[in-house]
């Protein structure tokens, strides 16, 4: 019997401080869903996301039948994979407003060790915000009023601007006010 859905990977790979690449698809490749309504309220869902998982959404972009998140784990505690089913159910409603639903299961990518390095991330981070100029929406992609970046404590952050780059190499601690000691306990960074 052939299955349904896609494999998922062992669920340690989606816990703590991961980064994991989803694409979110419209059943049908449908569009109409997009507009400066639902982009407000989806930002707002993947806050509550970050808040109630921890995780942040450094980059995302979404596109007129589907949507591109880069999730990274905040600390030991954040879990992805509920954090993108929370954004999902929550939006179905939105969507079914506009006669669309989210495909049956999302497509993600799990950053291993290896894909940490600076190009690769560069590489990920890129594809995610090119993707209106590829698909031949906008000439640049700071045209495309849909993308952004969702981050706890960063309302400002312009996922288009360098310095990005040197918040997501830094990983998930960057965003976190509170670190982790070897021995479990929480403490404050040095101002």
């Amino acid at each position: 019997m052939a299955r349904s859905y896609l494999r998922r990977l062992p669920l340690n790979r989606y816990i703590g401080r991961q980064y994991v690449f989803w694409t979110l698809c419209i059943a049908d490749r449908k569009t109409g869903w997009l507009d400066v309504t639902t982009h407000l309220r989806l930002r707002e869902l993947m806050m509550h996301a970050s808040w109630r998982y921890h995780v942040a959404f450094p980059v995302y972009c979404l596109m007129p039948d589907h949507a591109h998140f880069l999730g990274v784990g905040l600390d030991r505690m954040a879990d992805q994979r509920m954090a993108m089913r929370f954004v999902r159910s929550e939006s179905g409603p939105l969507l079914h407003a506009c006669g669309c639903s989210w495909q049956k299961q999302a497509f993600e990518h799990v950053l291993r060790e290896a894909d940490l390095d600076r190009e690769a991330l560069r590489s990920t981070i890129a594809y995610i915000l090119a993707n209106p100029q590829r698909k031949g929406l906008v000439e640049h992609a700071n045209d495309w009023p849909y993308l952004g970046s969702v981050i706890p404590g960063y309302p400002m952050v312009d996922p288009l601007q360098d310095h990005l780059w040197r918040l997501v190499e830094l990983g998930a601690g960057w965003m976190n006010p509170k670190r982790e000691d070897e021995d479990g306990t929480l403490t404050r960074p040095a101002t």
